[in-house]
């Protein structure tokens, strides 16, 4: 559609890809939607959930999020907008799976999820960096320890 805006656009190829890779009943989701069975009903929801969550994952990958977020970057609406190329509808639902998936202030998640993450940091690292570079490459940063020095001394 010419009048939809390029994020949005993006959004639904993501989406509609997801229902191809899902293997979902493609040919019938419209005629699921249609009928007033709810089993049918509940049937499309489930398929329309999947298919967004991979659209999401697609597009805002949650290793790189949770990656950006540890080098120092505020996860909002906006930054996912300006970062990521999205929607805002799509940046505001990913920020509300990831509340549900994290505790942000302590920064803990489910331990099982943490599988390949590693990985995929490493293979985007280039897209992080130009995000959020690392302040220091070797896990000792003097200007970071003076910074955090200074603010110890406000403590007390």
């Amino acid at each position: 559609n010419e009048m939809m805006p390029p994020a949005r656009l993006i959004f639904s190829c993501a989406h509609e890809l997801g229902h191809y890779m899902l293997g979902h009943p493609i040919d019938s989701l419209s005629r699921m939607r249609d009928r007033n069975d709810p089993k049918f009903l509940d049937l499309y929801r489930i398929c329309e959930v999947e298919a967004n969550f991979f659209a999401a994952e697609l597009l805002m990958p949650e290793p790189i999020i949770v990656e950006l977020f540890k080098r120092g970057c505020k996860i909002t609406e906006e930054f996912l907008i300006k970062h990521f190329e999205v929607s805002r509808e799509a940046a505001k639902k990913r920020i509300e799976l990831l509340r549900k998936a994290y505790d942000w202030n302590n920064f803990n998640r489910y331990p099982d999820s943490y599988n390949y993450d590693d990985i995929i940091v490493e293979k985007y690292k280039k897209l992080i960096d130009s995000i959020a570079p690392q302040k220091f490459k070797y896990g000792y940063s003097f200007e970071q320890d003076l910074e955090l020095e200074k603010q110890r001394e406000t403590w007390v």
